[in-house]
């Protein structure tokens, strides 16, 4: 009688701690949302230091320009330059896509935005870590692509499916002077275009 007793207490046991971790996990994905609505809040009220106020200190932020900031001030200083200029009427709705706990305290988060007036989607990856009980964001990187009305569902739009013999793909900057073919124009981040070019 004595083994089927142990039994059924490990299984009770086991049962508990996976109702407690599914229950922390649960209070846990919460928290991690109700950051990042801040973020998106901070955002369409251009208001920098809502931003970075989900932010650790020494956080690092990548942006669709590729440009590495490197700390919470110089995140903060940035986003103030660009809601004082270019993104200054600017405004996001988006969707958490998927969030992914590495450990108890670690969480990877993929979220899917859409700017307006530009029609601008971004992928964004938070990289989040739980410290003195508050998910705070440690590491930020952002991609754009152009959204793309003849497309798939997806809004990406496609590079080419391939590219005309002995020639080779290469990014220039937008405004280069280069005369693009339809067929040859691939356009990342609606800003920066690649074109096929002959050697």
């Amino acid at each position: 009688m004595k083994f089927p007793m142990i039994i059924l207490l490990s299984l009770t046991f086991s049962l508990a701690v996976s109702t407690a971790t599914l229950a922390q996990s649960a209070e846990d994905e919460q928290a991690i949302r109700d950051q990042l609505a801040r973020f998106y809040e901070g955002y369409n009220e251009h208001d920098a230091d809502k931003m970075v106020s989900i932010y650790a200190d020494d956080a690092d932020h990548i942006n669709v320009f590729a440009e590495w900031r490197k700390g919470k001030p110089a995140v903060r200083e940035a986003l103030k330059r660009l809601h004082a200029g270019p993104g200054k009427n600017d405004h996001k709705t988006y969707t958490i896509e998927k969030i992914r706990f590495i450990k108890p305290d670690v969480a990877v988060i993929q979220v899917r935005s859409l700017s307006k007036p530009c029609a601008c989607g971004n992928l964004s990856t938070f990289v989040m870590t739980k410290e003195s009980g508050k998910w705070l964001v440690v590491s930020f990187a952002n991609v754009e692509y152009k959204l793309d009305p003849k497309g798939d569902k997806t809004g990406i739009t496609k590079m080419p499916s391939k590219v005309p013999a002995g020639g080779q793909l290469l990014v220039v900057p937008s405004g280069a002077g280069q005369k693009l073919a339809n067929d040859n124009e691939w356009k990342i981040m609606g800003y920066r275009p690649a074109v096929a070019v002959t050697k």
